[in-house]
């Protein structure tokens, strides 16, 4: 069973659903197991087969619907045909899968706008339409219902006038507050690679948030902030932007170097500094009596080591001298 392909499969699926023998049915839940493997490979009509089969024989497998039947209808419905379009309201009506509102209003309903309507197929349209309003209520889709009726009328209208409606198409006019806008959901190669080089330098990143901080007004932050926040996005070669930053880095230094320079010259020697540094000059008077005293200390000085010339001269008079006797013992 395993080894059958996908179409096989929903082949064999539609069959046993046509023959509706209770051995039949045991078997069609059998194949329902293996086919969440498959659905991704089905083409559209196939899909929309697979569809019919769990309305019909009321399986109750919400993982197969719920996490790859409807995903892959989400994701092909734009491309459907008119069939297949008109089938797929009419499997939802029946089903009454009202649940996810976003899968109708974002994908379902606006491929409405991408179809050519003949006078037949615009009341094929309208009718299943309104099964979709009667049997999913919580969808919303009476605007688009107007659409379709202005389209029938024109057609009143044109063969009212006698012409041939046999090759005539229209298109319903485009309401643009019931076509979502597009998403970008993926990112090109070349998108990759920048978004890559952007995150990996993050200098300019951090030097932007310092010199938001460095302002001081909040005008002033506001302005930086935008100013340098543009820069930032218009860098398209983060090698020459690093680049130039070292280079600005590196002229800084030097500036830092030549005032460094300057303010050494402009400095005081150290013999004038330390000339400098003396203490003020006294007043004359204090000079005066300075002088006074050293001199006054000077004579004493000299008083005191005259008068032990004297004594010492003296105790060399009184004392006798010796003979050369006693000198020799």
């Amino acid at each position: 069973m395993h080894k059958l392909k996908p179409k096989d499969i929903v082949l064999f699926l539609r069959i046993l659903n046509d023959s509706k023998e209770r051995t039949d049915m045991d078997f069609i839940h059998k194949l329902m197991t293996i086919m969440p493997i498959h659905v991704e490979k089905l083409k559209d009509r196939e899909l929309l087969t697979l569809l019919q089969v769990i309305i019909d024989q009321n399986i109750q497998n919400e993982r197969l619907l719920k996490y790859f039947v409807i995903p892959r209808i989400e994701n092909r419905v734009g491309r459907f045909n008119f069939d297949n379009y008109v089938t797929v309201l009419n499997l939802l009506s029946a089903l009454q899968y009202e649940e996810d509102l976003v899968f109708w209003n974002e994908h379902v309903l606006p491929t409405i706008f991408n179809l050519d309507f003949s006078e037949t197929q615009i009341k094929i349209i309208w009718e299943s339409l309104l099964k979709v309003k009667v049997n999913c209520p919580l969808v919303n889709i009476s605007r688009h219902i107007v659409l379709v009726e202005n389209i029938m009328k024109q057609f009143e209208n044109l063969k009212k006038s006698g012409k041939d409606l046999s090759g005539i198409l229209l298109k319903l006019e485009k309401d643009l507050s019931l076509i979502p806008t597009a998403k970008k959901e993926k990112m090109t190669t070349s998108e990759l690679k920048e978004a890559e080089k952007r995150l990996k330098d993050q200098n300019l990143l951090k030097q932007f948030m310092e010199n938001v901080n460095a302002q001081t007004d909040a005008e002033s932050k506001s302005k930086a902030a935008m100013e340098s926040f543009s820069k930032i996005i218009e860098i398209k070669d983060w090698k020459k932007a690093k680049y130039e930053m070292n280079l600005a880095e590196v002229e800084k230094l030097r500036e830092a170097k030549e005032q460094r320079k300057e303010s050494r010259k402009k400095k005081i020697s150290p013999e004038e500094k330390t000339e400098g540094e003396l203490k003020p000059e006294e007043p004359a008077a204090n000079k005066e009596e300075k002088v006074i005293d050293i001199t006054d200390a000077n004579k004493n000085e000299d008083n005191n080591q005259a008068e032990i010339q004297v004594d010492s001269n003296k105790g060399k008079k009184g004392k006798p001298k010796k003979g050369k006797k006693e000198q020799n013992e």
